[in-house]
């Protein structure tokens, strides 16, 4: 995820390919976290300054409980 030009966030894979364009960061790290989550992979958000922010996204609920995530 990157923080476009200052209210527009991008929602992309590491290849490249972007799945949307969001007006806040809260709405774009949500999808973020979905499509993550689905892929089971970490989210990374980079924001207009270069900065990296990593975050693991936890297994949804009936994985935790059986152990699987």
């Amino acid at each position: 995820m990157i923080d476009g030009e200052g209210s527009n966030w991008i929602v992309h894979e590491e290849g490249g390919r972007e799945f949307g364009h969001y007006r806040t960061r809260n709405e774009a790290e949500r999808v973020g976290r979905m499509i993550a989550h689905k892929r089971q992979t970490e989210l990374v958000v980079q924001d207009q300054n270069g900065n990296l922010q990593r975050a693991r996204v936890r297994a949804g609920l009936f994985a935790r409980l059986f152990g699987r995530g």
